[in-house]
């Protein structure tokens, strides 16, 4: 059904995300996921980053640092990736894309996407949403990082850079 609930009840912790997100300053994603996480019991969990939500039907942010855009993403990401004159190194974070399958799918054949971090929750499912969708071509992943986190369930963190043809 395309829920997420089964992450409060997963047993397996943080994971590593408050870790991650500390790593960026702004998140994308498509309509479908902002609508999932305006759904969910809480203020909107993106707020200390800047969120950009890609969607051809009318939306509403909800806060401050959320932008609606109606430009298709290849043309609208560049100017995300731009670094402001004067800003150092070490205070340049990343671009989340948050979801959903759909959204990442189209990142992904539009060659957009850098890396994929993918977090494994021990949890068998007899269904649900692809990762990335239905994609045209097979991509190549290299692997950069494994990290296993502790806890009764444990959950298994693995970092690849997208290999572009």
């Amino acid at each position: 059904d395309g829920s997420v609930d089964w992450l409060n009840n997963s047993g397996v912790g943080d994971c590593g995300y408050s870790a991650f997100e500390s790593t960026i300053d702004t998140v994308i994603m498509g309509r479908a996921s902002y609508d999932q996480v305006l759904s969910f019991d809480c203020e909107y969990p993106y707020k200390k980053q800047k969120s950009y939500v890609f969607t051809s039907k009318p939306a509403k942010p909800v806060v401050n640092s959320v932008t609606i855009v109606s430009d298709p993403v290849e043309d609208y990401l560049p100017s995300l990736r731009m670094v402001p004159a004067g800003t150092k190194a070490e205070d340049i974070k990343h671009i989340w894309l948050m979801g959903g399958a759909k959204f990442a799918a189209g990142c992904m054949e539009k060659q957009l996407l850098d890396e994929l971090n993918v977090t494994i929750i021990p949890i068998v499912m007899g269904g649900g949403i692809s990762l990335l969708g239905e994609l045209t071509k097979d991509y190549r992943l290299k692997l950069l990082k494994t990290q296993a986190f502790e806890g009764k369930y444990q959950g298994v963190q693995v970092r690849y850079e997208v290999e572009y043809d």
